[in-house]
């Protein structure tokens, strides 16, 4: 898996040779930014009321997006 890592470049990565501790702190971290991202414009000055609810709602929004839908 080839993944840019800045400056023009990119490495080649063998995923398969991970361990289970790594691979669990790669998705973990993964997702963790992805997440935080799709919540990051639910900001207290947009939403005053609510801005965590909805902060939560775009987040699971993301989630349910990610995840393998079986049809």
């Amino acid at each position: 898996m080839l993944i840019p890592v800045g400056k023009g470049i990119e490495l080649d990565v063998d995923v398969s040779k991970f361990n289970a501790e790594v691979r669990d702190y790669i998705i973990k971290t993964g997702l963790r930014n992805l997440l935080m991202d799709a919540h990051a414009s639910a900001t207290k000055d947009k939403y005053p009321e609510d801005y965590a609810a909805k902060s939560r709602e775009l987040a699971e929004r993301k989630l349910q997006s990610m995840y393998y839908s079986q049809k």
